[in-house]
């Protein structure tokens, strides 16, 4: 018999605990028919950051692993039972040079595959609700393309006397900045090379918001 009363006894508090992930980004959404418009969803790290604590409390951990074509997520409890979910990988959007030959995907494109199915997969065995509900646009063959958007302010713990708070980094994810590259068919490795930067992840905030700048620019001559 699959007995896996404790884990998902403790499950239930923990969903009962964890609070909706802040919907800090905002995608704009052109559809193949119709107006375009915009949602808000919640990225990664809030998600994460929602749940660490009432999963911990109840002797709840969580994982996830590329499994062929899926990325697999277990939320796996204190006692030794586990549970399993699993979301399709979708591979990066294809892209061409200016002669039409196919261009293969960068690491940095497949990181932002993984990272958007981790966020689908974890908010999916948790039952959580990150983001606004589009089906029926996605379904239509829309493109969603991140766009920058004020974020709500955040309580924040009162800081120690010998700490000293960090500045707020408000400058473009490394999502963004893909998605502006992928938007305008630029060559990832030629912006790399031109901020002189290992990654879009490791580039600076000032160097990203000068990345963003260029690049909507150009989207604007396009």
């Amino acid at each position: 018999m699959d007995d896996r009363r404790e884990l998902f006894a403790a499950l239930a508090r923990a969903q009962g605990a964890i609070r909706q992930p802040q919907r800090s980004k905002t995608v704009r959404v052109a559809p193949m028919n119709g107006a375009a418009y915009t949602f808000s969803y919640a990225p990664l790290e809030e998600v994460v950051a929602s749940i660490a604590q009432p999963l911990a409390a109840n002797g709840l951990c969580w994982w996830q692993a590329v499994e062929g074509e899926s990325l697999a997520t277990y939320i796996g409890h204190e006692s030794g039972q586990v549970v399993r979910s699993a979301v399709p990988l979708i591979p990066p959007r294809p892209r061409r040079d200016k002669d039409g030959n196919a261009i293969p995907p960068v690491p940095q494109e497949w990181g932002a595959a993984l990272t958007y199915a981790r966020r689908y997969g974890l908010t999916m065995a948790l039952g959580l609700a990150s983001e606004d509900d589009d089906d029926a646009a996605s379904a239509s063959g829309a493109v969603s393309v991140p766009v920058d958007r004020p974020r709500a302010a955040r309580a924040k713990p009162e800081p120690r006397p010998e700490q000293t708070p960090a500045a707020k980094d408000d400058a473009p994810s490394a999502d963004e900045i893909m998605a502006l590259i992928q938007e305008t068919g630029t060559d990832l490795q030629k912006v790399l090379d031109h901020f002189s930067a290992a990654s879009v992840d490791t580039m600076p905030a000032t160097k990203r918001r000068q990345c963003v700048a260029l690049l909507e620019k150009k989207k604007a001559k396009a």
